[in-house]
């Protein structure tokens, strides 16, 4: 259970990190 909470995370995080990197982009 924990890892699958893990990787949720990791992945929502790395989610977000593209959000950013496409906004960053953008500018």
């Amino acid at each position: 259970m924990q890892i699958a909470i893990f990787k949720e995370q990791f992945v929502t995080k790395e989610s977000i990190a593209k959000q950013i990197a496409g906004i960053f982009a953008k500018n």
